[in-house]
């Protein structure tokens, strides 16, 4: 293993990046697969095993962490896309069976045999968001390819981030904004019902998770907690507002352009949800109870609006909601 040293310069800041380069590595002949069925969120030795042979096969461009997060995730469907597999990002029996007798031929393309791990060295006044949009990734996946448990970072402090390779979706996206993907056929299979996700605010850089409860034309949100709550009142400045704001959507490992109205609607947090309920939130009067995540501290859900989404009273584009899209992609 060789090590090349390299230092940065960005602006007025000096980082020091360490980049390990893997070159000439040949693929292991002998590899025996476990046969564990492995998925998203699992943790453990066969999930390391795993990412040691898509990382031999160059599929895999960081450190080992035995957790499977969104970094492996993209690693397998990329190489069931390339070896002609469902491409599902479950390591089930057909993929162990690919990956055991994969060689030289089943390379990734791009870089040749060849991988790489960027570290950044934490300075004072960084944070884990503000990392995340020097190298167009999103806090979640900096986290998992770290393995940390908060966001406290101390100066002096190495990380792994994602090389370019890993990145290159990220190349048509503007550093610190969002892809502009549209609602209909795309957005709403990537962050379906009662799928989990991180709302970045573009003005203010608060951060806060939603559970998507409902929604056909665009996404009905709520926050997951009572402290995703009053981060998102506080973006709206202590109080809640139809105003659209634009905001950057993660999810499964992906960064899209959106836009949110901040007014609770339709809902009571204190009656269970689905049963007919009088005072609503927004004004909704009588109705369904469209209120589903419990506790935190907010009557019913928000409007989350994507490329190309309606609104569900008109069945018509919002042309603010679009504008607030537009403003999250960089354009």
């Amino acid at each position: 293993m060789n090590f090349k040293k390299s230092l940065i310069v960005a602006g007025l800041n000096m980082s020091i990046f360490f980049t390990c380069l893997h070159g000439g590595q040949a693929v292991a002949a002998n590899f025996s697969a476990p046969q564990q069925l492995l998925k998203f969120g699992m943790r453990g030795t066969n999930v390391q095993i795993l990412q040691e042979r898509l990382r031999e096969l160059n599929y895999f461009r960081v450190e080992p962490t035995a957790y499977f997060g969104t970094i492996t995730l993209e690693a397998v469907k990329e190489f069931q896309r390339a070896n002609g597999l469902k491409v599902d990002g479950i390591v089930g029996s057909q993929t162990w069976k690919k990956l055991e007798n994969a060689g030289e031929s089943n390379l990734a393309s791009r870089g040749g045999n060849r991988s790489e791990t960027t570290y950044y060295i934490v300075e004072k006044g960084d944070t884990l968001w503000l990392i995340a949009q020097k190298f167009n990734t999103d806090v979640d996946t900096l986290s998992q390819l770290n393995g940390l448990q908060s966001t406290m970072l101390q100066v002096g402090q190495k990380l792994v981030v994602p090389s370019d390779s890993q990145v290159s979706r990220g190349e048509r996206v503007k550093p610190g904004y969002g892809e502009l993907l549209p609602w209909f056929g795309q957005v709403e299979n990537i962050f379906p019902r009662d799928g989990i996700a991180t709302i970045t605010d573009l003005e203010t850089g608060l951060s806060f998770q939603i559970r998507r409860t409902g929604g056909y034309n665009h996404a009905d949100c709520e926050p997951l907690s009572l402290q995703d709550t009053q981060i998102m009142k506080r973006i709206y400045g202590g109080n809640w507002s139809w105003n659209r704001r634009a905001v950057v959507v993660t999810v499964n490992g992906r960064r899209i352009a959106a836009s949110m109205a901040g007014m609770p609607h339709a809902g009571r947090d204190d009656k269970p949800y689905g049963v007919n309920v009088s005072g609503r939130s927004g004004g909704y009067g009588t109705g369904t109870n469209l209120d589903k995540v419990k506790g935190n501290g907010m009557d019913g859900h928000f409007d989350l609006h994507f490329l190309g989404s309606k609104t569900h009273s008109s069945n018509k584009v919002d042309p603010n909601h679009q504008a607030m899209v537009r403003k999250a992609a960089g354009e």
